[in-house]
């Protein structure tokens, strides 16, 4: 190769070596540390269970199979422990990392740079990469797509083409929230090409828009009849004596419980042997279409559904739903429509199709020819090689054939199904107050970014610019951002791991965002770099220089006398002081005055960016403690929001002096003990060859053999009888943040003149705004942001993580035999007596 075309090694690629070394440390240091989380453990243990040759089935309640066979993987290679069940979410959690690497000739090396050093320090991202779920796969496969289509726009290179589809099909195999990736991402491919195939083609997508509001919002919804009791329910009447007629939902949860998969992997009926074994297209045609009469008259119960606590009757279906009905034939009847305008229409005196001619006028490396060149060989491999890698995991490699069909048809069933049941019960504000506990810097700086790299793209459009790799990298970025965030705060289902798929598009948009405020404020002093006037550039940079050390003095100064003015002093300050609110205002006006005369010597736009340079710093060293705290301090105390439901340190304690009486007393994991049916259990006790479980109730007393019983607080009063000659310690299972308390609206039951509750024509309650003193911290601050008592409140928790109440929990005993109470820390007491809380 000639001098000229060699790599050099460059101060870039020791900056990425560097943050690649540093996100390996950060990721897996201390990775099996605390105990896994109630979700971690049904994880861990699918992925044992495959590992040792019991096989995988495809269930939606689970999400896709990839994280399985990953983590079985990391189990094959390096055994199976709590360090190695993280493992599969930490290389991918490292992988995120340095992923804007690829996009560095794209959206400029400075911005690459700083995307990935905070990925490195994000909380949300570091977190979740040390949490065996789905979303950090799920994530990075994103982010490798739409890498893939800025790279192959920009080269041509067909390898992107198939890294595409690979990381596309891989993202279906892994986690549902693919469907709204899917939907953000076709979106944006959709109108920018209409607008530059022919921007008259925007206003049919226009009426197509409202013509599907028309049909959602103006067709009446398909409803159920509202019954109680039970063996022969009554019609609810309602205040007026009329029967109360409820919407039923897309899909009713036991319906979606019914089409998620199918173990016999039966694809139609089989009536062999004067029996009926229902196939998975007979499952799937009900669940779309309801049951015939003649099945409703065999099994009434089956047109009985629970909503939200309401027994709803009615034969129910997808296509029932008459608004749905018509939204699918409308969306039908556009498509066709686009696609026989764009690929057949010519036009008066036109010798081209509108397609072609519109990638026949546009630049070789823009949008439109990179999406015409997909007609081809390489597009049709790459798409077979997407199907081959679905088909392949969702059918558990061959073993259960009818995932070829489940993989999307139960997937999407059951979470469509889900967003009504809003698990979790998050308000849509959720998302917002994660970003101000851990991402202040995302909030506002990825916030301002998303409007400006959309209006970025619009004005590129407008200006009739071919839409090049690097002019689209930023509208893109940009609409996944927007798209994102929507899509996640309008889903019912809203969960602290979730913020990773909110975060991370916010983290990129938000570097390209600044990388542009740096550009435009620094040409300044780099023209002085470059200038032989040393006093110039030596002003220049002293300035900065001292005005970033002025404003971190500001900074510091202000963090200190915080501590001091929000702590609470019994009979002096039991809030915390009352001159929070004006000593904030004062440090703002004291930071805008210093900016002011930064700019008097050196302009308004260094200045600018000076404090843009000032608050990146700040806000970034913020999320830095954050995420050691959140990572190392509290990963499994939940005083951390992000930190949910989570198994207490003391089931990994108690498992680990279990495992070393085990040890000292058998030589090997042959210790006999007791399980319920508490989930977690499962993971923790399955090296243990002599471990016996119970569903709950156990059928006699223990034997004089088991030396320990691990049970969870529901299950003590039935069992009270079946452990005697055992002494108890009581421990928190699950503990969780007081969600109420701090971000919560708190409401109360709307009344009429009479006293009675109001409910809606949905028949749900009536809420109204509590009182003030009543409501959560978050609720306060936006009702009376200069309420003293508040703000302290949330400068403690931000500063302290002191959250405004107590932890709740459930708990779990340990029966033990006397001869081992002092390796579990068990008082050596009767049963009956006060329990040991550790």
């Amino acid at each position: 190769m000639p001098r000229t075309q060699r790599r050099r090694f460059t101060v870039e690629h020791l900056a990425y070596i560097g943050l690649g070394l540093l996100s390996v440390l950060m990721h897996l240091w201390a990775l099996g540390g605390r105990s896994l989380h109630h979700d971690e453990t049904i994880h861990a243990y699918y992925s044992w269970l495959l590992y040792r040759g019991d096989g995988y089935l495809h269930d939606p309640l689970t999400h896709g199979p990839f994280l399985y066979y990953w983590t079985a993987l990391q189990y094959f290679l390096f055994g199976d422990n709590e360090f190695t069940a993280r493992l599969a979410a930490a290389t991918f959690g490292i992988a995120l990392t340095l992923t804007p690497w690829l996009l560095r000739k794209n959206i400029g090396r400075g911005t690459a740079l700083m995307m990935a050093g905070y990925l490195l320090i994000s909380p949300v991202t570091l977190y979740v990469g040390r949490f065996i779920r789905h979303d950090i796969f799920a994530v990075t496969q994103e982010i490798i797509c739409l890498i893939a289509i800025v790279r192959y726009i920009s080269t041509r290179h067909v390898r992107w083409i198939y890294i595409f589809f690979a990381s596309f099909a891989l993202m279906f195999v892994t986690i549902e929230t693919s469907y709204l990736f899917t939907l953000t991402l076709g979106s944006f491919i959709v109108l920018v090409t209409l607008w530059q195939v022919n921007r008259k083609l925007l206003i049919l997508f226009g009426v197509y828009g409202l013509l599907a509001v028309a049909c959602l919002k103006g067709i009446p919804d398909h409803r159920g009849l509202v019954v109680s009791g039970s063996g022969n329910p009554a019609p609810v009447l309602d205040a007026n004596g009329k029967e109360q007629w409820l919407p039923l939902p897309l899909v009713t949860e036991s319906q979606a419980l019914i089409v998620r998969n199918q173990g016999d992997d039966l694809f139609f009926d089989d009536t062999a042997n004067g029996g009926l074994r229902q196939g998975y297209f007979s499952k799937l045609r009900e669940t779309l279409f309801g049951i015939s009469d003649a099945e409703a008259q065999a099994n009434q119960s089956r047109l009985y559904h629970q909503v939200k606590n309401q027994t709803l009757y009615g034969n129910n279906g997808v296509f029932m739903h008459m608004p749905i009905t018509a939204l699918t034939i409308l969306t039908v009847v556009f498509l066709i429509a686009v696609i026989v305008i764009i690929w057949f229409y010519k036009g008066k005196d036109q010798t081209q199709t509108m397609w072609k001619r519109a990638v026949s006028q546009a630049p070789e490396r823009s949008l439109l020819p990179a999406l015409d060149s997909l007609w081809g060989m390489h597009g049709a491999l790459a798409v077979v090689f997407g199907l081959v890698i679905y088909a392949a995991f969702f059918t558990s490699f061959g073993v259960h054939p009818v995932g070829v069909v489940s993989g999307i048809a139960g997937s999407l069933l059951y979470w469509v199904a889900q967003h009504d049941v809003e698990r979790g019960g998050q308000p849509s504000h959720y998302y917002f107050v994660q970003l101000l506990v851990y991402e202040p810097l995302l909030l506002f700086a990825g916030f301002a970014a998303t409007i400006a790299g959309i209006g970025h793209l619009a004005l590129q459009i407008k200006r009739g610019a071919a839409l090049t790799a690097q002019r689209m990298a930023p509208g893109l970025l940009a609409w996944w951002a927007a798209g994102s965030f929507a899509l996640y705060s309008w889903a019912g289902e809203k969960m602290p791991w979730i913020t990773l798929h909110v975060a991370v598009p916010l983290i990129f948009i938000a570097a390209w965002g600044i990388g542009r405020v740096f550009a435009w404020g620094f040409q300044p002093i780099q023209r002085a770099w470059l200038s032989k006037e040393l006093p110039t550039r030596r002003t220049e940079w002293l300035g900065l220089v001292s005005y970033l050390a002025v404003i971190g003095l500001v900074a510091s100064y202000a963090v200190m006398q915080l501590t001091r003015m929000v702590r609470i002093q019994p009979n002096i300050a039991p809030t915390g002081s009352p001159a929070t609110p004006m000593f904030l205002g004062s440090m703002i006006l004291i930071v805008l005055a210093i900016t002011g005369f930064y700019s008097m010597f050196h302009g308004w736009r260094r200045a600018v960016t000076g404090l843009t340079l000032a608050l990146t710093i700040i806000w970034s060293m913020y999320s830095f403690r954050s995420a050691w705290r959140l990572n190392y301090q509290n990963g499994d105390i939940p005083v951390e929001m992000l930190v949910y439901v989570q198994s207490s340190p003391d089931v990994g304690r108690v498992m680990d002096d279990l495992r070393k009486v085990s040890i000292a007393e058998t030589g090997r994991m042959e210790l006999p003990i007791m399980y319920d049916n508490e989930q977690i259990w499962k993971w923790y006790v399955r090296e243990y060859t002599k471990a016996t479980g119970f569903s709950g109730s156990m059928n006699s007393p223990a034997t004089p053999e088991t030396a320990a019983i691990l049970m969870i607080d529901s299950n003590w009063t039935t069992n009270q009888a079946n452990v005697e000659g055992f002494l108890e310690g009581r421990f928190p299972l699950r503990w969780w943040f007081p969600e109420s308390q701090f971000y919560r609206f708190a409401e109360v039951p709307e009344l009429d003149a009479n006293g009675q509750t109001m409910r809606d024509s949905s028949g749900e309650q009536m809420m109204q705004p509590a009182p003030y003193d009543q409501d959560s911290t978050i609720g306060r601050l936006i009702r009376n942001p200069f309420d003293a008592k508040t703000q302290n409140e949330l400068w403690r928790y931000l500063l302290f993580r002191q959250p405004p109440a107590q932890l709740s929990s459930v708990d779990f005993k340990v029966y033990v035999r006397p001869r081992y109470a002092h390796v579990l820390g068990v008082q050596t007491q009767n049963m009956n007596g006060q329990s040991q809380v550790r």
